[in-house]
């Protein structure tokens, strides 16, 4: 697809080429994306296991995403370049990084997405790996109770 951009012409041959069959994707889209993904990515990445950062490109000014993983020292290794409505950016993710995980998939890895919050990309990178057959790992959105009461937080979370 002409839509994604890649770090490395020889994206896909280099992960193929790689020992490890799990490929862990960690997926990138905004600010609070960054700040709590790339710490995980690097643990990772301290761990050995065979790690990959992805962008949507949602939000891709520099003052939104750029500066933050230049502070952090990383570069992801393909940037879907999503654009437009709401609708449209979500159809983007789905297809774009469906067919990343597919291509991946295809050369015998099994792909973990990582996903990060109640965002677009969360939803939507999730959707993607679960069209193969993958289930994804749920980085943390927070409490939304309002209230640091995990009594309450216990509470209200049973009762769903």
């Amino acid at each position: 697809m002409q839509e994604i951009t890649y770090t490395l012409p020889s994206f896909y041959d280099d992960v193929a080429s790689c020992d490890d069959r799990h490929v862990h994707l960690i997926m990138i889209a905004t600010k609070p994306d960054i700040i709590k993904q790339v710490p995980l990515y690097k643990e990772l990445q301290k761990r050995g296991h065979l790690v990959l950062l992805g962008h949507t490109g949602q939000h891709y000014d520099e003052n939104l995403s750029g500066g933050m993983l230049k502070e952090f020292g990383v570069e992801p290794d393909f940037n879907l370049n999503v654009r437009g409505s709401a609708h449209e950016v979500v159809s983007q993710i789905i297809g774009r990084l469906g067919y990343v995980i597919g291509e991946l998939k295809q050369r015998g890895k099994i792909v973990i997405p990582y996903v990060h919050g109640d965002t677009t990309t969360a939803m939507a990178a999730s959707n993607a790996g679960y069209c193969h057959r993958f289930a994804s790992v749920h980085v943390e959105a927070g409490i939304r109770t309002l209230t640091p009461d995990y009594g309450k937080f216990n509470v209200q979370r049973s009762t769903f």
